[in-house]
């Protein structure tokens, strides 16, 4: 790919063969280069419908430069100009400064010093992104329309793959492959940070599979290798032979047997950081252009989302298994200590019968027999509730249609001495829908339902059962007290484990118990209350035959 139409530079030198080198260069990368001498006279060369740029090379810096600029900007041309300092000591080494229209510096590498090939790529990016909007697409010809076309429907697709994915391992691999075939080069790899310290590269993956497992011993530092040069100025960079490139590191081609002669590295970006750099390697025919390093720079923001997908899931996976593992060892521990406690507990209850037979009934002491028999059946709530709810992920269960009269019956026959006690006036509905479930834990669901009812219900408690059938995958049961009601701040806890606001009628465990047996039934939970007009607490199940 790539225009027909040659990009033309304007080279100003300040004296007679002082830029020859930077003049060879541009040429040997296919710029058409024109030369001026002169600082201020070379200007009236400029033909800002031929240039696209215009270079102005010194032997120093130190040079007033308002009359040079004010003349440039009386030219009113959008042509970049750049102002070069070659360093004759350092080989290919030179400073570089750009202006703006006005005479602001809009770039400048001076401390670290800028080598030949990055001052044509960008030259190259410079131009493109001045002159882009103006190219002439007919200059293309039907051969490169063709390529460019399907390199961008290409990186579409895999754009839109890699953001969706959640498992980018491949299409990474294959980003690297794509990468290497359109931009005809020999290789690509992906180098990202080794750990949070962002002071190492690694390789990430690489089209050559061959490769890839001796590439993962090589470890690249801030600044080492045109990658780490890439990293540490957070710039796209080309090296057009590394050979005479002194930023290129040969320790990879020592480890892998491989032999790089050309080099297109750009940053991968991210939420304004950079996480590691995309490298394409050994252009097969020409050299790397700025065409093929926006469309590296598109794969690579493709592949910078991937990767941080592939972070974010994999921590997601990661703390998931550990948050699985916590609660099977929780559930364990929950069986191993109830069921330890249930036997002992139960032993000291017929021993504490045997004791209690023997106090007078009448004897002031009775009422002490009396409150450790309740603190006593208490543990044993207790005891069996914490069974329940380490049993309720791991039971084998099997689930079938219900016949919620029939449960609904039996749960109420458990809580007959309580319900005679408040005496509680029961509302049901005439008959009830068929939902899927197991019938002993929906029995568990409505005693925990009920009995709370009891407790905190009106005086006496009015229970009004019901359902909702409007939805066509699942139904909802439900029940609603006459009592006061709870605050908005108490709801949120609810179906935890002990929450805050229980009170010494119960032990805690009863709620939490209800939203395990429905999350694993498929359902969901709910309650609303209102102060003063009673709660209503309520339970989805899946419909025994829905109508989708």
């Amino acid at each position: 790919m790539g225009l027909e139409k040659k990009i033309a530079i304007l080279l100003i030198e300040a004296y007679r063969g002082s830029a020859e080198r930077i003049g060879l260069l541009l040429k040997s990368v296919d710029f058409d280069v024109h030369t001026a001498v002169g600082l201020y006279d070379g200007l009236s060369s400029f033909d800002p419908g031929q240039h696209h740029l215009v270079m102005v090379h010194v032997s120093t810096f130190d040079f007033d430069t308002d009359i040079f600029i004010n003349k440039w900007q009386a030219l009113s041309t959008n042509v970049p100009l750049f102002f070069l300092y070659l360093d004759n000591e350092k080989e290919d080494a030179l400073d570089v400064i750009q202006f703006d229209l006005s005479g602001r510096v809009v770039y400048e590498n001076r401390k670290q010093l800028m080598t030949l090939p990055d001052l044509a790529m960008k030259a190259l990016l410079t131009q493109e992104n001045s002159w882009g909007e103006q190219s002439d697409l007919s200059n293309l010809s039907v051969d490169d329309l063709r390529e460019r076309t399907k390199a961008l429907t290409q990186i579409n697709s895999i754009g839109q793959r890699m953001a969706a994915t959640h498992n980018p391992h491949e299409i990474i691999l294959e980003m690297l492959d794509n990468a290497a075939s359109i931009i005809r080069a020999g290789e690509a790899s992906l180098w990202v940070w080794a750990d949070e310290s962002r002071e190492t590269l690694i390789c990430e993956a690489s089209s050559n599979r061959d490769m890839h497992h001796k590439l993962q011993s090589v470890r690249l530092n801030v600044g080492e290798g045109v990658a780490g040069w890439v990293v540490q100025h957070q710039l796209s960079t080309i090296s057009f032979d590394t050979r005479s490139d002194p930023r290129f590191s040969a320790q990879v081609d020592d480890m892998t047997g491989f032999q790089t002669e050309s080099i297109l590295s750009v940053p991968l970006w991210l939420h304004n950081e950079v996480l590691g750099v995309l490298e394409v390697l050994n252009k097969r025919s020409g050299m790397f252009s700025s065409d093929d390093a926006a469309l590296v720079e598109t794969l690579a923001t493709s592949a910078a989302i991937a990767l941080e997908n592939a972070r974010l899931m994999e921590s997601l996976q990661r703390k998931t298994m550990e948050l699985e593992a916590r609660n099977r060892d929780l559930d364990a521990f929950a069986h191993t200590v109830s069921h330890d406690l249930k036997k002992p507990l139960n032993l000291a209850m017929n021993h504490f019968d045997l004791l209690a037979c023997t106090v007078d009934p009448e004897a002031e002491e009775q009422e002490f027999v009396n409150g450790v028999n309740r603190n006593m059946d208490k543990m044993l709530d207790i005891i069996n509730a914490m069974l329940l709810l380490a049993s309720v992920n791991d039971a084998d269960i099997e689930r079938e249609p219900i016949d919620m009269t029939a449960v609904i019956a039996e749960s109420l026959a458990q809580l007959t001495v309580l319900i005679e006690q408040h005496g509680a006036k029961i509302i049901l509905p005439d008959s009830w829908p068929t939902a899927v479930g197991y019938a002993p834990w929906i029995e568990r669901v409505w005693v925990n339902y009920i009995s709370n009812a009891l407790k905190y219900g009106g005086t006496p408690p009015v229970l009004t059962f019901g359902y909702n059938d409007d939805d066509p995958t699942q139904i909802k049961f439900w029940l609603k007290d006459n009592g006061q009601g709870l605050p908005q701040e108490d709801m949120a806890g609810l179906f935890k484990p002990f929450p805050a606001f229980r009170d010494a009628r119960g032990h805690g465990l009863g709620l939490s118990i209800v939203k395990r047996i429905i999350d694993r039934l498929g359902g969901t939970v709910a309650s609303i209350s209102t102060i003063g007009e009673g709660s209503c607490f309520a339970f989805t199940l899946p419909r025994s035959n829905p109508s989708i």
